[in-house]
């Protein structure tokens, strides 16, 4: 969300995120959609309906696995990997890594999803609804 000043009244600008498909937000998706929208960038449109190309973002996925503590009992734990993304699509190396990885209960987190509408002639930036999407079976 972005905040401006018109004739003295705050006008707020805001929009909502989509993966590359224009229609998934979050939610819980199968391992095969997952992995092919990752590959995609990200798109999002204001409030009116107008759709713009997503200029960055950030990126965090949680890795979910077994491992076991010093005296051998199995506990679920969780890895985090992060980074951001410019140009609004992860990197050939990210998508690689995480379709390689991902796996039914593991999440992807998109976040501080920016856009630049520079169709007026000025640029204004949106900030949008971040996407959470968990990997089913």
């Amino acid at each position: 969300m972005v905040f401006a000043q018109q004739n003295g009244k705050k006008i707020v600008y805001s929009g909502s995120s989509f993966m590359g498909d224009h229609q998934t937000q979050s939610g819980t998706v199968s391992k095969e959609k997952f992995d092919a929208l990752i590959a995609l960038p990200l798109y999002a449109k204001d409030s009116n309906g107008v759709e713009y190309q997503v200029s960055d973002f950030s990126f965090t996925y949680a890795e979910r696995a077994l491992y076991q503590d010093s005296t051998g009992i199995p506990m679920v734990t969780t890895d985090y990997y992060s980074t951001t993304c410019p140009g609004g699509r992860l990197s050939e190396d990210w998508v690689k890594n995480i379709q390689e990885r991902s796996k039914p209960g593991d999440t992807a987190f998109f976040d501080h999803i920016t856009t630049i509408d520079s169709a007026k002639g000025k640029p204004r930036m949106f900030i949008t609804t971040a996407i959470q999407l968990v990997i089913s079976r």
